[in-house]
């Protein structure tokens, strides 16, 4: 924001260097990053935060320069306007809080010292009209529009456009507008202005015009910061509102243009003014004592100097009466009824919502310099380790270990992603208030939804794509959860694989994993499986992807991680004196019926010389189970031979035949 050293003293008498006051603006948060000389003129061009849009403006920069050198500032003068709304204005959308249009009569001239504040700033002259509203704004920090009545005399209709139209702005370029974008119609629904962005070739002033309508309003900084993205354009009006402006300025804005109307003499007549509001700004107040001021910054500032600090930016120590009106109280003294510390909060002061922001505003006119420099009074504790780095760590390595390449994606996806990913891991998709975009408009709740969709882009490309996997952070509509994500193709052997990673996992936490069938129509008929661990519980299954006119099958897991760190040391298993015999037999099953009888028949087995009977592995394609059972043969007390083995292989046959199961 330039700050023309002439135009700084309008507001306030000081007799102080441009290096004087660059250094002091930066003492109080605003840094001077060049002093520039223009027309023999000097002119600050200082650095202001992004939530202070009320330093977009050189009063509101006198206010600040003022408040921390204790001068007085300037108040600005303003026109008296009568409020009658005989004129017709519809502000059909939530995005306008407020709009007011003057109708008015001028007839204007060039005026030297307009077009010489308006080169100190940057920006070329173009007409008396337009020059005094972009002065204005730059004076006041409110952006404001001059519609010539021509144009808009049926009346003013603020709505979204509700349907895709190409826009011809004032800059000579045509913009693609989408049905969100909100504009300025006039009754005969004519666009002449993107509304706090830039106005329309039709509804631009020319000199030729006598009488006009003046537009200053207040639109939803959402709203603005959404179209002017889109449509990739930055004026001095947007960068205003879409941060958030004063959301009373549109007022203050309007009756200083009328007020420089008559201070230039230029002939002028106000018809009428008429106003809209959604709902009247509500006062806003921060209740903290000067004393726990004091005590927060460990310093013993006056009380009459924290008073006239926040005074001097417009905060007023206020009280209650009996009638429960506010009134400005400079010295509350102990009064029934009446509450300390109170202080009101400008309007113009957006960023101001909790105790805490007044402290800071005290300390940085005070002065940073003059805090103690001492140590906080209290104990010293030794930080636990974070058990999330050194799981994720542990993950990482292992799965780096056995081929798998690390991806880290965005935790903002698109609608049709979180969709998907609540298929996949049953997480509310959670949308974004103000999504930059609509790719990015949702908070993840899957990894493995991401995995995919980079696999299918990397397979597009040409790309030769291995095994892959992620660990992070998804979200549901309660809390954030820690998740892992595996996509593996089924040419390298998917599934079988990602179970053998999954099992090495859970075997370091001394866990198994169990499996078992489940219907979800995301993944290919009969492919799914859940996967449930004492560490882990998550889904395995099967998608088919087209690469071009071929199609490729991959394996995707989703895994909801319950680990703890550190991780718990390995079981240790006295041996037996004598080894046990292990064998595998495969069965296979044509439907689920048949696999969940033959698993329940399976736990009620008891067959001598058979310690353990488990499930091995599964294999699912289509319709066709391959069930790998493992038997565990002997009791550890002595060793038996191939026979008796094979006596209590043929015995656990028998027993399975006995339940009308048909061995392969």
């Amino acid at each position: 924001m330039r700050l023309p050293i002439c135009w700084l003293k309008d507001f306030v008498e000081c007799r102080y260097s441009a290096k004087e006051i660059a250094d002091i603006f930066t003492e109080i948060g605003f840094e001077c990053e060049e002093i520039l000389n223009i027309e023999g003129e000097e002119v600050l061009d200082l650095s202001t935060p992004s939530n202070r849009t009320d330093t977009l403006s050189i009063y509101g920069l006198a206010r600040e320069f003022g408040t921390a050198k204790n001068l007085k500032i300037k108040q600005l003068e303003l026109e008296d306007l009568s409020i009658e709304n005989k004129y017709p204005i519809s502000v059909n959308s939530n995005n306008c809080d407020s709009y007011l249009g003057v109708r008015l009569n001028i007839s204007s001239r060039e005026d030297p010292h307009i077009e010489k504040m308006l080169k100190l700033m940057g920006r070329n002259p173009i007409s008396p009209l337009v020059d005094l509203t972009n002065y204005v704004l730059f004076e006041t920090g409110q952006p404001l529009h001059l519609f010539p009545f021509s144009s808009v005399e049926n009346g003013i209709i603020v709505d979204v456009a509700k349907k895709d139209i190409s826009f011809n702005a004032l800059d000579g370029k045509s913009y693609k507008l989408s049905k969100k974008d909100l504009l300025i119609k006039n009754k005969e629904g004519d666009p002449l202005a993107l509304a706090g962005i830039i106005g329309s070739e039709e509804g631009s002033s020319k000199e030729s015009d006598k009488e006009f309508l003046l537009e200053a309003a207040c639109f939803k900084n959402s709203s603005t910061r959404e179209s002017a993205n889109r449509i990739n354009l930055l004026t001095d009006s947007s960068y205003r509102f879409q941060r958030t402006v004063d959301p009373k300025g549109f007022l203050i804005g309007a009756r200083r243009y009328l007020w420089w109307l008559n201070k230039m003499k230029w002939s002028n007549e106000i018809k009428t003014a008429t106003l809209v509001q959604k709902e009247k700004t509500k006062e806003k107040t921060i209740n903290i004592k000067t004393s726990e001021i004091n005590s927060r910054l460990g310093m013993k500032i006056e009380d009459e100097k924290i008073n006239q600090i926040l005074a001097s930016l417009g905060i007023l120590k206020i009280s209650k009466d009996k009638d429960g009106k506010w009134k400005e109280s400079w010295s509350i003294k102990s009064k029934k009824g009446l509450r300390k510390g109170e202080w009101l909060i400008p309007s113009h002061r957006t960023d101001l919502s909790i105790p805490e922001d007044l402290i800071e505003e005290v300390i940085r006119v005070y002065g940073y310099s003059k805090l103690k420099e001492s140590l906080p009074n209290v104990g010293m504790t030794t930080s636990k380790s974070d058990d999330f780095f050194h799981i994720e760590k542990y993950l990482i390595d292992t799965l780096v270990s056995f081929g798998g390449r690390q991806e880290v994606r965005s935790s903002l996806v698109s609608k049709d992603l979180s969709i998907f990913g609540k298929a996949v891991s049953n997480n509310k998709p959670l949308k974004i208030l103000n999504p930059r975009s609509e790719e990015k408009s949702f908070l993840r709740n899957s990894i493995s939804a991401s995995l995919l969709k980079g696999h299918e882009n990397s397979r597009k490309r040409g790309f030769s794509s291995g095994w892959s996997f992620e660990i992070g952070k998804v979200f549901n509509d309660t809390q954030e959860l820690l998740n892992l994500g595996i996509i593996a193709r089924e040419e390298e052997d998917g599934v079988r694989f990602i179970k053998n990673l999954i099992e090495n996992i859970a075997k370091k936490w001394n866990s198994s994993v169990a499996y078992s069938d489940s219907d979800d129509k995301v993944f290919l008929d009969s492919s799914t499986l859940s996967v449930n661990s004492d560490v882990f519980k998550g889904v395995i299954g099967a998608i088919q992807i087209e690469i071009g006119s071929k199609k490729e099958l991959v394996w995707l897991c989703e895994l909801n991680l319950n680990l703890h760190w550190p991780m718990p040391k390995t079981k240790i298993i006295n041996l037996p004196k004598h080894k046990f015999a292990y064998r595998d037999l495969n069965i296979k099953t044509s439907n689920h019926e048949e696999t969940k009888k033959l698993t329940d028949v399976i736990k009620e087995l008891k067959i001598d010389m058979i310690q353990e009977i488990f499930l091995f592995d599964i294999y699912k394609k289509k319709q066709d189970w391959n069930l790998t059972w493992r038997l565990v043969i002997g009791d550890g007390k002595k060793s038996y031979t191939d026979e008796e083995i094979n006596k209590a292989i043929e015995d656990f046959k028998n027993e399975i035949r006995k339940n009308n199961i048909v061995l392969s």
